[in-house]
């Protein structure tokens, strides 16, 4: 047996001692000039196991920095025998145990691993070596893989570093089998290998350079896993040309959208696309359904890349063509997006936005980390921590990690539940604000039972539903109006004590949405009479989107939008048959997929409510009957809040058409209802919520 094999072997134990034994000890000790400070001519890559196994390493050895000190107690070949397992149930303990020696503590604070990936054919076996560096110090050039971990539970793939054989999962393993070159090694940095997994001390500590990591690579490769059914060439074949056509249109808006953009340039050459009925949609859909596109932790990883290709399969795109193509589709064509499932789209569409490789879009100026919280919800994390820690790399006003002035440091030894407080705490600190409450999603459970987190305090690793407030960083509309935070600093554990006022209770609740409206809610009374009135249909379009339009941002004009709910109510023959006079010549304007794209986004896991006075609102899944509508001081959004024993809890953010530009302060400062027919006056209080 080579004895250059010998420690990727699966057979370890008398067999791998007698090889070791069989080893000339003059190929390495002292007396080896190979390892001597004038011939370098034996590469860092091919030390293996068997480089430490002479009695005392050559003072001049590269060998000699590098010996894991798990080995280097071991004195002598005898010792090192005795450590090996002469039964197979010994071991799977000593090569998880022989696997940490591969770390050894890492000499500076800027210290990074690279895995140097060996030069082999595709069906051999993955070797591969640990090299330290310092980033910002005359660092070496590297690639940087951002990829997803995949499946904890599934059977790990044994590959060799340093000699010692590791486990890693299915994905990485068929990533580094992927970029694996034939005759160069590749060096690049992966975030499983190269930090030490098992040491939360090292994880924050690393967790800290992971923008900067990004940042200074050559290039980052975007590993999306492997093309089981070969729709990578088709789907990129698609997003290449939805490019094509628009640098020939470069005049087109992407930010308010121009879906008559397919037809303008649909006899150019090379540009045609698929009409919104072909199966080749099918390939894009499943494009962005790949996982990658959904992982936490790839945002700060291509957002910060200067150059990034995206790699599924054998096929490889350029990453500013696929963020691109995302951005025109997520801006205009919500007609393919909603026929095809194209979900992941609006992940690849803000990571593309954020990204500082991007020159066709302004990114959001004055973006704040609570928006890239909510912009982010949807994302998946393994450790509900990552939640944060895996933004902290981006910049925001309040974030700025390239200064060391970072919103707060990853700590892995503090609980989820300490972290989510301190982040809410910093957050309304910073900003002199109560939009972070807005994050808050409880379920029924957690109101009325004991939970560990607090009402008030958001759980960012959970969402039922997207915020209700609208998308724009810049949208001066808010409940509150110019009522700033009176927020009583009593340090009172658990407890956020605020000035507020109570609009109204809730006298009754509509079932629970799961996506848009269905059209029996048109038969409770309340609505059934309002659709007879134009000013009716537009309050009822308002209040189930949110005063929002399908992309997301404030509609200042819904009257010119509820032509959308009327051509969404006249697709259910039985109200297309019934006479409301003109409203068939609004339907015919209208747009119902438009409306129930919009709609989705508002009312999945909400459910509409009425307050006294018979005023409509939209508002969390678990609001019922005895809740109350309250503006808090510095709140964007309106909160339904619960009486609890003296104090109250969150429920959640809610809408209602009249009092989202300030109107219950107002009427709060001269003591008066909010309306003719409301029955007391508005006033401001004290409350405590928990």
């Amino acid at each position: 047996m080579d004895p250059k094999y010998c420690a990727n072997a699966n057979t370890y134990g008398e067999e791998a001692c007698d090889n070791i034994q069989q080893t000339d000890v003059s190929d390495y000790c002292s007396c080896d000039t190979r390892h001597g400070a004038t011939d370098n001519s034996r590469d860092l890559w091919e030390l293996s196991l068997y480089d430490f196994h002479c009695t005392e390493p050559c003072s001049n050895s590269p060998v000699k920095d590098r010996l894991p000190e798990s080995l280097a107690q071991y004195g002598c070949q005898e010792k090192l025998k005795s450590q090996v397992p002469t039964n197979a149930k010994d071991y799977s303990s000593v090569q998880q145990s022989i696997a940490r020696s591969v770390y050894q503590k890492l000499a500076f604070s800027n210290s990074i691993r690279l895995l140097q990936i060996l030069p082999s054919g595709s069906d051999t076996a993955i070797e591969c070596s640990l090299i330290e560096t310092r980033l910002n110090e005359g660092c070496v050039q590297y690639e940087a893989l951002s990829y997803t971990w995949g499946d904890a539970t599934e059977t790990r793939i044994e590959i060799a570093c340093d000699g010692m054989p590791i486990q890693i999962r299915r994905n990485l393993y068929y990533a580094l089998k992927r970029l694996r070159k034939q005759d160069i090694p590749r060096l690049i940095w992966v975030d499983a290998v190269c930090i030490n997994q098992d040491n939360d001390v090292e994880r924050g500590e690393q967790v800290k350079l992971m923008g900067n990591i990004y940042e200074k690579a050559e290039t980052v490769l975007l590993w999306l896993g492997e093309d089981i059914h070969k729709q990578a060439t088709t789907a990129f074949y698609i997003l290449k040309g939805i490019v094509k056509n628009w640098k020939i249109r470069r005049h087109w808006n992407m930010t308010t959208g121009d879906p008559s953009w397919r037809d303008k340039s649909a006899n150019t050459p090379g540009t045609n696309l698929p009409s919104i009925d072909s199966h080749s949609w099918a390939c894009v859909s499943a494009l962005f359904d790949c996982s990658w596109f959904w992982r936490v932790w790839v945002i700060q990883e291509v957002v910060l890349a200067n150059r990034a290709i995206l790699i599924w399969g054998e096929s490889e795109i350029l990453w500013r063509e696929v963020g691109l193509a995302a951005a025109i589709i997520r801006t205009n064509e919500y007609n393919v997006v909603r026929r095809h499932g194209l979900r992941g789209i609006y992940n690849a569409y803000l990571m593309y936005r954020l990204s500082q490789s991007q020159d066709m879009m302004e990114p959001p100026a004055n973006l704040s980390f609570l928006d890239l919280l909510r912009l982010t919800r949807q994302f998946d994390s393994t450790d509900p921590r990552d939640r944060i820690y895996s933004l902290l790399g981006l910049h925001t006003v309040d974030n700025n990690p390239g200064s060391g002035a970072s919103l707060i440091e990853p700590d892995y030894t503090i609980s989820v539940e300490e972290l989510y407080r301190k982040i809410a705490l910093k957050i309304i600190h910073l900003s002199g604000n109560l939009n972070m409450l807005s994050g808050v999603q409880n379920q029924q459970n957690w109101i009325s039972g004991d939970r560990t987190f607090v009402s008030w305090v958001p759980r960012w690793d959970i969402a039922f539903s997207s915020t209700l407030a609208s998308w724009d960083v810049d949208d001066v509309s808010s409940a509150a109006g110019k009522w700033s935070l009176e927020r009583c600093t009593k340090d009172i554990p658990g407890s956020l004590i605020i000035q507020a006022i109570m609009v109204a209770e809730i006298t009754d609740a509509l079932p629970v949405m799961d996506g848009e409206p269905n059209l029996d809610i048109l038969e409770h009374p309340s609505l059934k009479s309002g659709l007879h009135h134009l000013w009716g249909l537009t309050c009822l379009y308002e209040t189930l989107t949110a005063g929002k339009n399908w992309y997301g941002s404030r509609d200042i004009k819904p009257y010119e939008h509820r032509d959308d709910l009327v051509a969404y109510i006249f697709s259910n023959p039985i109200y297309k048959s019934q006479n409301f006079g003109s409203y068939l010549q609004l339907a015919e304007t209208g747009d119902s997929t438009r409306f129930m794209e919009t709609s989705r986004n508002a009312c999945t896991q909400r459910r509409l409510f009425h307050i006294s006075g018979d005023r409509l609102g939209l508002g969390p899944s678990c609001a019922e009957p005895g809740d109350a509508v309250w503006v808090l001081s510095g709140s964007k959004m309106p909160l339904v809040l619960r009486k609890n024993e003296g104090h109250f809890r969150l429920i959640g953010e809610c809408y209602i058409g009249g009092i989202m530009n300030g109107e219950a302060v107002n009427a709060a400062h001269f003591s008066l209802p909010l309306r003719y027919d409301s029955p007391l006056p508005l006033k401001k209080e004290w409350i405590e919520i928990r």
